[in-house]
């Protein structure tokens, strides 16, 4: 049964959810819905691109980025004015533009990977992707990295204090095993109900969409420590039962001491 729960696991997408995933009867999400109707598609999750223009670059290597930005599918045209600065002898542009209707993580990875390294080839200008959208990606990215460092660590300590408490190898292996079989059917049952919306109904979720990447991380390490608790309790007490029920035979020296004279 485990087995089986786990596998939604393997389809988990780990990103910043925001309010459009809400109930439709929440006022966060009636606020949500309400922005993105009244100022238009984007607003709720727009991008911050500044770019850095060395100096003689002039115009044309920003309207490159301008044309290549227009022709990317899902993108809007600024609804701000462009804020400039001068540094060093270069030129500094900060503009807000905007998303599509939903914030849009799949448009921050395509900027960065493609769009703007293909228009900014050859010209010296340097654009990076800012905003709330881009910044919930990139903590996603930070805490999702990191996610299977936390398990190994937990993993290596765990087995070394059952380890020494028990002196034995099979009891902290069996543990580590069972726990994160149960750990892993944790994950995979989140999954099936908020990103695949399996009985999202009854529990009476919104959206379906990614997973928290902070949830993850903190569901393991928690349920991992209440685990080897119960597993120390558990076999403390099993050691100590039998301790008390079980006849030890007596060992009698094999070698007698001689007699005195």
């Amino acid at each position: 049964m485990l087995l089986i729960l786990i596998i939604p696991l393997f389809s988990m997408r780990l990103a910043f959810t925001d309010a459009g995933n809400d109930p439709p009867g929440l006022t966060t999400r009636q606020a949500f819905d309400l922005l993105a109707q009244g100022f238009g598609p984007g607003f709720n999750g727009p991008l911050v691109l500044a770019a850095e223009v060395p100096a003689g670059s002039g115009q044309a290597a920003v309207a490159k980025v301008d044309d290549a930005l227009r022709q990317t599918p899902g993108w809007h045209s600024s609804r701000r004015p462009v804020r400039h600065g001068r540094r060093h002898g270069g030129d500094h542009r900060v503009s807000d533009h905007v998303a599509p209707v939903r914030p849009d993580r799949d448009l921050v990875h395509r900027l960065r990977s493609q769009v703007l390294p293909a228009a900014t080839a050859g010209t010296g200008v340097k654009v990076l992707v800012g905003g709330e959208t881009a910044a919930s990606v990139d903590a996603s990215s930070y805490l999702s990295s990191r996610l299977f460092l936390v398990i190994g660590v937990v993993l290596v300590l765990s087995f070394i204090l059952l380890m020494a408490a028990f002196r034995s190898l099979a009891i902290p292996l069996k543990a580590a095993v069972v726990n994160l079989l149960s750990v892993g059917a944790a994950y995979g049952v989140i999954v099936a109900v908020f990103q695949w919306g399996w009985l999202g109904g009854v529990i009476g979720i919104g959206a379906t969409g990614p997973i928290d990447p902070w949830i993850p991380l903190m569901m393991f390490t928690i349920l991992f420590g209440l685990s080897m608790d119960y597993e120390v309790f558990l076999l403390s007490r099993m050691r100590e039962e039998w301790r008390r029920s079980t006849t030890t035979p007596r060992r009698w020296p094999t070698v007698w001491p001689r007699p005195r004279a």
